[in-house]
């Protein structure tokens, strides 16, 4: 922000005022107020406030008239500077003096051009410039400087001029103001309130509503312009894992809904409601919508063409959600193509059964998925109306509020836990069993608890596992003995057999000369017994010849 003025000045109005009381003479019992710094008799310090916060004390009716007198003696003292002073409504930008004691809102962009003009200017003329009027708009400023020397004239935007949301030019400091309010749920006034301290002139309240509808409307065409390509991907990913009705893609959504206040169980008098579907694929929104039951300008009775009412419900604010859910799903073949034949949503007794009278064509088949954290909140709400019933179950080992929000915490866990898995059947026996088995686990039961999510069980799985370990070590070490055992055996019966075929060569050896002198008769007999068959053979074929 760039000050016009001298610092010191601007310090000096936001200072706090030490107003001192006299007691005068006449007339009796009159205090008098007057701006001293000295010290006197009673001396009563009043807290900071921004100059116009004091001038909407100073113009607020008070029943004590003599004291209304006085502060208005004292703000007659220290007027507001004019950047200050409230504008009239629908009131024009015009040519204004230069003002002390205030500041701006300035893009550097434009104060670098500013600077180059000002070199421009300098390098002909070498006359210093300085700043004579200025026309605002808003928070927005056209500065005016002239040349002392030669009276020229260069202008000096504060702000760049952008194209709005309808088209029109709009300053872009101010735009970007009320799209930070809208951000933030605040309006014209807390805009107000906070420049007031910086000293930034703002915007009146019609240029500050018109460029909120201008920036409402935006929001409104880019918000229906996601919602349709979350349809558009939701209805892709459909095609590609061939979900369909009757040939039309079909999706499994999110609903859920909301009020303007806490009305759960109680008192279902909310003014306002919104509706929510969430593609399950995507987690993108697909539709949403408002239900008002309360205008302010209705009310406080201002005609229908003089401002724009977003009162569009007079029926129960319960049935809010089932309305804008209702509305989403008739409109989901006819804006993004697809049907909702799945919905994932709380314990709602209303919308389920009014989706299947009034959907037509595929109503009946809509099919509803209870929410996790609607099931333990139910869960938590049905320990607590125990508790409430049996007061005896309260104190140390019973349901305290620790034990409660450890039920609720372990069930919220198995449904997490179960959900990864890729085998439903399975996995919802085993959530089944996990569900049962969660007072036991939060009471320090471990038997049955599943090792996936309790630490104690995997503690217990660990030690099972190393005693398990260590039996098969045992094991092994007994079969490597009775091994080693039937080694030695063999080892043994070998050496046996050595020894036998030891003693066998030992007989051998013995009885080998003997048998050598029975093997040579043998032999010698068979050679005479051979000799003499020859003898005879030739004898008988010498007689032959000789006949």
């Amino acid at each position: 922000m760039l000050n016009s003025g001298s610092a010191a000045d601007f310090h000096e109005s936001q200072q706090s005022l030490h107003f001192v009381l006299h007691a005068t003479a006449s007339p009796p019992n009159r205090p008098r107020i007057s701006c001293s710094g000295q010290r006197e008799a009673r001396q009563v310090r009043l807290p900071i406030y921004p100059v116009q916060l004091l001038s909407r004390m100073a113009n607020k009716k008070n029943r004590n008239n003599k004291r209304r007198s006085t502060h208005r003696h004292v703000f007659k003292k220290r007027s507001l500077p004019p950047c200050l002073v409230k504008k009239k409504k629908n009131e024009k930008p015009s040519n204004v003096p230069l003002e002390g004691n205030s500041s701006r809102i300035i893009n550097l962009d434009k104060l670098c051009e500013y600077t180059e003009q000002l070199n421009a200017h300098s390098s002909h003329c070498n006359g210093s410039v300085r700043l004579v009027g200025e026309t605002r708009n808003g928070l927005a400023s056209i500065l005016k400087g002239q040349c002392e020397k030669c009276n020229h004239t260069i202008t000096f935007q504060t702000s760049k001029k952008v194209k709005g949301p309808r088209g029109y030019s709009r300053w872009e400091c101010n735009l970007a103001a009320v799209w930070g309010q809208m951000s933030t749920g605040q309006g014209h006034s807390q805009l107000e309130e906070s420049m007031s301290v910086l000293g930034v002139p703002v915007m009146t309240k019609a240029s500050f509503i018109s460029t909120e509808k201008d920036i409402g409307e935006q929001w409104k065409r880019e918000l229906h312009q996601l919602m349709v390509e979350a349809g558009r991907e939701e209805k892709r990913l459909a095609e590609e894992r061939g979900d369909y009705h009757e040939g039309v893609p079909a999706v499994t959504v999110i609903v859920d809904g909301g009020w303007s206040k806490r009305s759960h169980k109680h008192s279902y008098n909310a003014k306002s409601g919104v509706g929510i579907i969430i593609g399950k694929e995507t987690g993108k929104l697909l539709h949403i919508g408002v239900r008002n039951k309360y205008c302010h300008a209705c009310a406080t009775g201002i005609s229908q063409k003089d401002h724009l009412c977003f009162k569009n419900w007079s029926a129960s604010s319960s049935e809010m959600e089932t309305d804008i859910i209702l509305e989403g799903f008739l409109e989901a073949e006819k804006v993004h193509g697809i049907r909702y034949t799945r919905f994932i949503g709380d314990g709602d007794s209303s919308v389920y059964p009014t989706l299947l009278q009034c959907v037509p064509v595929w109503g009946h088949v809509i099919e509803k998925l209870e929410c996790a954290n609607h099931a333990c909140k139910c869960y938590r709400g049905a320990l607590e109306q125990l508790v409430h019933n049996n007061p005896s179950y309260k104190g140390s080992g019973g349901l305290t509020l620790k034990i409660r929000k450890k039920l609720v915490s372990g069930a919220r866990c198995a449904i997490r836990m179960r959900s990864k898995e890729a085998d439903t059947a399975k996995a919802l026996k085993a959530l089944r069993r996990d569900l049962a088995n969660g007072p036991s686990h939060v009471f320090g039961i471990h038997t049955h608890c599943s090792p996936d999510f309790c630490t104690t069980a995997q503690q217990h799985q660990h030690q099972d596992r190393d005693k398990s370990q260590e039996h098969q070590d045992q094991q092994q070490d007994h079969q490597d003995q009775q091994q080693d055992h039937q080694d030695q055996q063999e080892d043994h019966q070998n050496q046996q057999r050595d020894h036998q075929d030891q003693q066998h060569e030992v007989q051998d050896q013995d009885q080998r000369p003997e048998q050598r002198f029975q093997d040579q008769e043998l032999e010698q007999q068979q050679q005479d017994s051979a000799n003499g068959e020859l003898k005879d053979s030739e004898s008988e074929e010498m007689y032959l010849e000789g006949m």
